[in-house]
This record gives structure tokens, sequence and C-alpha cells, in this order.
């Protein structure tokens, strides 16, 4: 079942894709008509105009010629005015005291009735002065011609052949071709092809000078011969077009799930938030002091590991939001425990970047004018990207400390800084890594280099934090070293503000029950 209706989609999709270029090829050949047929119509009128322009000035011409009557040297006159003429057409003359229809053309007196026993309605030409149109048949022809009426000192009449001067209508489209020739007041003077209907769409274009109009008809059966010739052309676009679009769709979902693109939604939606793990003096068990760490919560309640996305974070501007996040979060998630111990200090990771340019401390700063408690603040420094500018990045540190914060070398011994840090930048304190913490009960006769950074830091008057204590004994271990304040799982989690102000307030209890005991 499920083939068959994968096979049912497969023919639909083929179905739609054959059907979106068979249309878009109608069109596209539709409109290719409609342009042609417009471009001819305009050439046709203008051709049309410039004839009747001609004619016109034939007429003046004719009227001032020494014509007496309709002899031999009269038409020898006529004649030669003929062949003096660009299109060399027919011309009648006649003085005003000749009878209405009697003649002279080269051919000698003629009874011309252009009327064929119909009065001939003469249409008016606004821009010309005694200047008339009128159609009508020859002899023995089977469509109409138009006449221009001119009447000076004499009545002058010129023959204009439309037929002949239609060049863009070719025989062999007659077919599928119809065009209508109007002469004023909607009076047909010439039907050309043999298109049967109305088509699907008439185009009219009228003359601005000449009681002229003409109207073409685009025949179906033209458009769909022309849109054969460009079916497989859209085809193949529309198919190039569908894999692009489908490559980018796929691109795009990539994107989507792309840590980057996912990171920066999850900051603009409010998923990243600091979670507070305590730092312990173990000696005494009072809690002074909390690292604020970023977790990423998820809509499903799922807090994300910080491996996944703190190296992407710490790679990109969006390190700058979060961390101005965590500050504004800082008084308001421990007002509690603030309040109660002045001396009670929230660490914040910053990575090189931060601390060699003044925007961060310059922002501090900023925030300490309107009362926000930096004397709280205990800045961690990384070491997992080198610091370029050491001059720099120790002004900026001691401009933080001048604003009360405590500068922390995070991580010792693990990163790009080792020893140099220590001697060039302004420490307060040296945080120590899980990785030597663990050589304490794992390895015996391993602990060298966790003593070395323990005496440099008392050397160097710097206080000592132990990161990443898990069992007592390591704890112990370091006491014995005079190492009291650690921080790790032994102790606590990082968790939720909440939660950790109900577990500094839970140890504030039992510190005040074990003081009324004693």
């Amino acid at each position: 079942m499920q083939n068959f209706t994968e096979s049912w989609k497969t023919c639909l999709e083929v179905f739609a894709l054959l059907l979106a270029a068979a249309l878009l090829s109608f069109g596209f050949s539709y409109w290719l008509i409609e342009m042609e047929v417009s471009d001819d119509l305009d050439d046709f009128i203008l051709s049309v105009e410039n004839q009747l322009d001609t004619a016109y000035q034939d007429l003046r011409v004719m009227d001032a010629l020494s014509f007496e009557q309709c002899d031999e040297k009269g038409q020898e006159v006529l004649k030669e005015h003929m062949f003096n003429s660009i299109y060399a057409n027919l011309f009648f003359v006649r003085s005003l005291s000749s009878p209405p229809f009697e003649f002279c053309s080269v051919m000698g007196q003629v009874s011309f009735d252009l009327s064929i026993n119909t009065k001939p309605k003469l249409w008016e030409i606004p821009a010309l002065e005694n200047t008339k149109l009128t159609s009508s048949y020859l002899p023995g022809q089977s469509y109409q011609d138009l006449y221009m009426w001119h009447q000076g000192r004499q009545v002058n009449i010129r023959r204009i052949s439309l037929l002949s001067h239609y060049s863009f209508f070719e025989p062999e489209r007659h077919s599928d071709r119809r065009i209508y020739i109007h002469l004023g007041d909607n009076e047909l003077i010439l039907d050309i092809g043999s298109l049967d209907g109305d088509g699907i769409k008439s185009i009219q274009i009228k003359s601005d000078k000449y009681p002229i109009e003409v109207t073409s008809v685009i025949g179906l059966w033209r458009v769909f011969s022309l849109s054969k010739t460009y079916f497989l052309p859209f085809l193949l676009l529309l198919s190039t077009f569908i894999l692009l679009m489908f490559h980018s769709y796929r691109l795009r979902k990539e994107l989507h799930k792309s840590i980057h693109f996912r990171l920066a939604k999850a900051i603009d939606n409010g998923q990243l938030q600091p979670f507070y793990q305590p730092i312990m003096n173990a000696r005494t068990g009072e809690i002074v002091g909390a690292e604020a760490l970023i977790r990423w919560i998820l809509p499903s309640g799922e807090i994300l590991s910080p491996a996944i996305f703190i190296n992407e974070l710490e790679q990109s501007d969006m390190v700058y939001q979060v961390t101005t996040k965590i500050l504004n979060d800082i008084p308001q998630d421990l007002a509690v425990v603030l309040n109660a111990n002045p001396e009670f200090r929230c660490g914040i990771n910053l990575i090189a970047a931060q601390i060699e340019t003044a925007k961060f401390s310059n922002l501090l700063a900023q925030l300490s004018e309107f009362g926000y408690p930096a004397y709280h603040l205990a800045l961690e420094i990384t070491e997992r990207s080198p610091i370029q500018d050491m001059t720099v990045a120790s002004a900026n540190l001691k401009q933080l400390q001048e604003l009360g914060c405590l500068i922390e070398l995070d991580d010792a011994g693990t990163g790009y800084g080792g020893g140099q840090y220590v001697q060039q930048l302004p420490f307060n304190i040296m945080k120590i890594d899980k990785l030597f913490i663990d050589t304490l009960v794992e390895e015996e006769n391993r602990t060298q280099v966790l003593d070395a950074y323990v005496g440099m830091a008392k050397s160097l008057n710097m206080g000592v934090i132990a990161e990443g204590v898990e069992t007592l004994a390591q704890s112990q271990a370091l006491l014995s070293r005079g190492v009291c304040l650690q921080q790790g799982y032994l102790f606590a989690k990082p968790v939720a503000a909440k939660d950790f102000v109900e577990f500094w307030q839970q140890s504030q209890q039992a510190k005040l029950t074990l003081n009324t005991e004693h």
C-alpha cells in the first residue's frame, strides 16, 4: 500500500511538472505573439498614415496643375503626375462644373461612381482642410480600397491600396489570423484571414490622425503551435529550478540543524539560562561563592550539555550577548544571598577576546554607575583561547579590579597561558582544574604539578580554588595542602537559581542549628 501511495505521489508530481511547463510555454508564446501583433499593427498604422500623408501632398500638387479638360494634353499631365508620385497610384480629377461622377484619369474620361449605386459616406479629416476619406471597390475587385478626396480649384481623388502594404500578413498564416480594418464609425473596409470565432484576444490600434482603426485577433491554435517549440526548454528550466529549490531547501534545513543557527535562536527565545554551582569553604562548610555556568534548556525541559555548544558560543559574537544576560541575571537570581553576605562572589567566565577590548569593562563601568554590585563578581579568565595583547588585557583587568571585581585564572595549567598569564596579568585567585585534582587519588606520587601550582599561587599571594572535587578523599587531600575553597559535585551540581538559593538557605539553617547546639 505504501509503495502504491509513493508511486501515485510521484505520478502526480510528474504531471504537475509537465502541466506547469505547458502553461509556462503557452503563456510565453502568447506574450510573444501579442508583442509581435501589437508591433505589426503599430507599423501598419504608421505605414497607412505615411500613405495618406503622401496622398494629401499629391492631391495638393495635382490641384495646382494646369489641367483644363480631359483631352490628350490633360491625360499627359495626369500621367506625368502619377509617375512622379512615390507610390504611383490612381488619380481622378474633375472640374467643379463637371457632372458629379465624370472624372478624368490617365485612361481618359471615365464615369466612376465610387458608391456602387449607394451614396458613399465621406469621413472628415479634422487635421486636413477640405479633405475626406471614403472606401469603395473598383470594378472586378473583391476588397475595398481607401480614397482620399480633396477639393480645391477642382475635385481631386487618389486611391490608397491597403492590402498591398500589409506586408507582415503572410498568406500561409491566414488560417490562424484575422485582421479587421475599420473606417470612421466602425465601417468595415477590409477583412483578412480565415480564423473562425473571436480567438483568445483582440488587439485594437487607432490612428491619431485619420479615422482608421485596425483590429487583429490572436488565434488559439497559433499560440498552441508556438508553445510546442518552447515546451521542452521550459520543462528543462523548471526541472533545474525545482532541483535548485530542493537543494536550497536541504541547505536551509541543514542550516536550521546547525549548532550556530540553533544557538542564535535559543538565545533569542531565552533558552540559555545561568545555573549556579556553589564554592565551599570545605573546612567550615560555608558557601562563600558560586560560579555562573550557562545551560541550554530545551522547550521539553531537557538540558543540553555545554560541550555541545560552548565552543561555538565562544567563537562567535553571541558570547557578548550571553555574558550581558548573565550580568543582568545575577543580582536578581541571587538577591537573597547577596543581601545577606556582602563578601559573596559569583564567578563569570570570560574569554580572551572579551578582555582584549574595553567593551566588557566599559559595560560593567556603566552598570556600576547605576548601582550594579560589581564587588560581588569574580571574573574567570579561561585559557581555552590565547590572549594576543597582554598589555591591553592587563589594563582592562585592572580597570575591572578597580570596580571591585576579583580576577581569577580559570583552568590553570590546561590551556595556552601557562606561567605567562600569572606573570603578566593581575590575578587574585587561581582555579586549579579537575585534571590535576583527579591525580590526588587516581595516581599516587603524580601530584607534583598540582603541588607546584598551589605553591606558586601562595608565593604570589593568590587565593586558590580547587575545581572538580568529587570525592571526600580529594577534599581532605586538598585541605591537607591548605586548599580550603573547593567546588565540585561532592558539594552540589550546577542548579537553577531558585534551587541554588534554597540550597544556600538550607546551608545557613544547618549552620545556625549547629551554632545553637554548641
